[in-house]
């Protein structure tokens, strides 16, 4: 397995169903941890460029679950699920997800 490198983040596929994504940042990891998993943090840096932030569900414990959803400039829409299989406050959390990405559907006012 070669890892490859975005940015900072060194992104590794371990199997078929597995990414596992590293990084360092220069902050107190309880707040790292904060950011990575509460909702009113995660709003402001999960959805790519401009696009917009419309879902942030978290209920981070064991066999809680996760949403989020944004919508980009063109009307698609990415949605990310999961549920959380273990949590290690404040080094990290491991999680079972999918992601669907697909086009919305617009309707009409009337």
């Amino acid at each position: 397995m070669t890892p490859h490198r975005h940015r900072s983040a060194v992104i590794e596929f371990p199997s078929d169903l597995e990414i596992v994504t590293t990084r360092e940042f220069d902050a107190p990891i309880e707040l790292v941890f904060d950011v990575l998993t509460k909702p009113e943090h995660v709003r402001n840096w999960f959805a790519p460029f401009e696009d917009t932030m419309t879902v942030c569900s978290i209920d981070l414990r064991v066999g809680g679950n996760y949403h989020m959803v944004f919508v980009t400039d063109d009307g698609t829409e990415c949605s990310f699920c999961g549920s959380y299989l273990e949590i290690e406050r404040p080094t990290g959390s491991s999680t079972r997800g999918c992601s669907r990405v697909g086009r919305m559907r617009r309707r009409s006012r009337r």
